[in-house]
């Protein structure tokens, strides 16, 4: 299965989908046609937040659009040729993590601001803040350890 996101002369927005037989079509497209829900498909941001369910819905759509591809419309499938093809994720934020404490504190500060909502981000953040606040108090220096500890 391949899962892209994709722009066509006529679309502003990019298109969420997969590759059927040479075409670019949108999750969208498919389920509509299909009669299925695929609210999880709008982008990859949802696609990966619903995950491992979303993957069983692409792979069900992308067999039902195997089997009914000519049903689909000239602007419900797309030749790759006549696509520009994107990164199949899309940027949210870059996080860079530094050696130094201001790198550090931007970087948690960051991670917040764009992820708040995920709970596995609170736990690094505040491990982040404990390891290089311990570390400074132990040795006087700071941050190489709270980088390291985000690689374990």
């Amino acid at each position: 299965m391949k899962i892209i996101r994709f722009t066509t002369t006529d679309s502003a927005p990019a298109g969420f989908g997969v590759v059927v037989r040479n075409h670019a079509v949108s999750f969208a497209a498919l389920a509509n046609k299909a009669g299925k829900p695929a609210s999880n498909l709008a982008n990859s941001q949802s696609y990966l937040a619903n995950l491992p369910d979303t993957e069983q819905d692409a792979k069900e759509l992308l067999a039902w659009g195997e089997q009914h591809l000519d049903e689909l419309g000239q602007d419900e499938k797309f030749p790759l040729e006549t696509v520009r093809l994107l990164e199949p994720i899309e940027v949210v934020a870059l996080f860079e993590f530094g050696l130094t404490p201001t790198h550090l504190k931007n970087s948690a500060d960051t991670l917040m601001k764009y992820e708040n909502d995920n709970p596995a981000n609170r736990a690094v953040v505040a491990g982040v803040r404990q390891s290089d606040h311990g570390l400074q108090a132990e040795t006087g220096h700071r941050s190489a350890r709270a980088v390291i500890l985000l690689q374990e």
